[in-house]
Order: structure tokens, then C-alpha cells, then sequence
């Protein structure tokens, strides 16, 4: 089973969980919506997650990562 959500490349899901995480999302919802900062986080967390992982999926487990297919050069070693 594929776990991301959709097609998207990496970086395009990377660019929708940092924006569901800003500091703005959290002072809307705690400054402002008056939600404690528990609460707020894991809004924000679970909204992230939703953005882009589908829920119900496993993870893709794997001796080694293709970094190649997910569009990313490997790490320096």
C-alpha cells in the first residue's frame, strides 16, 4: 500500500506541511481561537499529516532508500 496521499513530489508535500505549521496557524488558533497550546499543536500536526500522508497506510519499509525515485540526491556520507 502507498502511503503518501497523493502524487505530489516531495518538496510540494513538504511546502503543505510547513504551512499547516507556521507560527500564524498557531497564534490564530491560540491567540485568537483561545484553544491551549496542546490543543493547537495537535490540530496543526494531524491537519499536516492529513495533507499528506493517507491515513490507514502503513509505512514503506525498506533496507535502503531510493533517493533517486522520490526526486531527492542521497545524503553525503
Amino acid at each position: 500500500m502507498v502511503r503518501p496521499r497523493t502524487r505530489a513530489s516531495p518538496a510540494r508535500a513538504a511546502r503543505a506541511a510547513f504551512a499547516l505549521t507556521t507560527p500564524y496557524v498557531y497564534e490564530e488558533l491560540v491567540v485568537h481561537g483561545g484553544l491551549p497550546l496542546s490543543s493547537a499543536a495537535r490540530i496543526a500536526v494531524e491537519a499536516a499529516l492529513d495533507a499528506v500522508i493517507r491515513r490507514g497506510s502503513d509505512p514503506v519499509r525498506s533496507e535502503r532508500i531510493d533517493w533517486t525515485k522520490l526526486g531527492l540526491r542521497p545524503p553525503a556520507n
